[in-house]
């Protein structure tokens, strides 16, 4: 039985542009399953994300702080 993580990234790929079962499933295996509390800053100011995250539960918010003030670029469901 497949992860259900694995599957959600899988079909949401798939939508984007259709690939071969065998390309995707070598794709997807190379990701690994994250989890972080509420409230957890996953990326300090002045560093560089080396990451792509794909949000299965919750939500992410994505910003950047000019002057002290924080400026939302996306959220992510």
């Amino acid at each position: 039985m497949s992860d259900p993580t694995i599957e959600s990234l899988k079909t949401f790929l798939r939508q984007i542009h259709p690939v071969e079962d065998a390309i995707l499933t070598e794709y997807v295996s190379r990701w690994n399953i994250h989890s972080e509390p509420r409230k957890v800053l996953l990326t300090p100011a002045g560093k560089t994300e080396r990451y792509l995250y794909f949000v299965t539960e919750g939500v992410q918010k994505s910003y950047y702080l000019n002057e002290g003030k924080e400026h939302v670029i996306a959220f992510t469901y």
